[in-house]
């Protein structure tokens, strides 16, 4: 059924010259199935199955009543299967693209210009009253804010809003606040030294005050866990590490990098191969004031100055999941 495409995609074809084929193109699957046995997978083991033509049913390992103010996420949108599979990477072009939204592309011109117009096959287009929307992807978050001051954009998000211009913004009839469920956090490469090393990993993570970033943010929580608090209205919050800078260093002269005190009152950790590890993030005003951050973070109170690189996301999202990276990456959730 064509609404088992991607459901489908979680398990291998029971057909042999099928899923030889399917392996082939994936070493690192193939490994993880090598000697392993087959079984036959029915709808109902995936928990996915598609019903009729308009309706898909999930069936849940355990209750989660929050999980249907999941569902808007994107990913559990709708894709055209045979657009893509006809027009391969080019499916996003206006000229192949297929949505079910109130707007349809009508132009992209990338890293300058997005238009839409109203679609007039959707459904409710009766209520539909703007016959075009234009945006404009920037990485330069004073930038978009200069053009809404001025009068050339009517919105703007307000994560992209510079924490200096908030009490700017804020008395505007316009504006906006209201929670989003998004956390940004650092990864790293475990799969390389010296962060291979679990002490290492948390001695940086202890090394970073997130409750002083936040305030000076403004429209932040600190965040020590990976769920963000209330996001799950009457579940457990899962509580992580707070800021303490002595045990970091403690968790580094265990890992066999200590940090000396130097006569100016700083620290200085001499035998940590910085030349290792660097903090990778991809190209935004945001993000590069995030990295600064905590690269003072890790300087004040570990002694360490880790490099920062920063590239495209075309670029940098690849590297990242194939493990490119030295140290540590930025991570985003929406």
């Amino acid at each position: 059924h064509h609404l088992m495409h991607s459901p489908e995609r979680l398990t291998l074809p029971k057909d042999e010259t099928a899923r030889n084929k399917t392996l082939a193109k994936d070493p690192r699957l193939l490994a993880a199935v090598t000697g392993k046995t087959f079984v036959d997978v029915k709808p109902e083991d995936i928990g996915v199955e598609a019903v009729d033509d308009y309706t898909l049913r999930v069936t849940l390992s355990q209750s989660a009543p929050y999980f249907l103010t999941l569902m808007p996420h994107q990913f559990f949108r709708l894709a055209p299967r045979k657009i893509i599979e006809k027009y391969g990477d080019q499916w996003t072009d206006p000229a192949h693209i297929v949505t079910c939204g109130a707007f349809r592309m009508k132009s992209w011109k990338p890293y300058n210009e997005l238009v839409v117009e109203r679609d007039p096959l959707y459904w409710d287009g009766a209520n539909v009253h703007l016959d075009e929307m234009y945006y404009y992807p920037t990485q330069d978050n004073p930038a978009t804010m200069n053009l809404y001051k001025v009068g050339d954009v009517d919105a703007v998000f307000n994560h992209t809003v510079p924490y200096f211009w908030l009490d700017i913004v804020r008395p505007k009839k316009d504006y906006m606040d209201a929670p989003e469920a998004a956390i940004t956090y650092l990864i790293m490469n475990v799969t390389k030294p010296p962060m291979n090393d679990v002490r290492v990993r948390k001695a940086f993570n202890l090394a970073i005050d997130k409750v002083t970033l936040s305030k000076v943010k403004q429209i932040t929580k600190p965040l020590t866990a990976f769920t963000p608090e209330g996001i799950f209205p009457g579940y457990p919050q899962p509580k992580g590490e707070a800021f303490d800078p002595e045990r970091a260093r403690k968790l580094l002269a265990e890992a066999g990098f200590p940090v000396t005190t130097k006569s100016d009152g700083g620290y200085e950790c001499k035998s940590f191969p910085i030349d290792q590890v660097e903090y990778t993030f991809n190209t935004n005003t945001s993000n590069k004031t995030l990295a600064e951050y905590i690269q003072a973070q890790w300087k004040q109170n570990l002694g360490l100055t880790v490099p920062l690189k920063s590239m495209e996301s075309k670029t940098f999202l690849p590297m990242r999941n194939r493990l490119e990276y030295k140290g540590f990456g930025i991570g985003l959730w929406i």
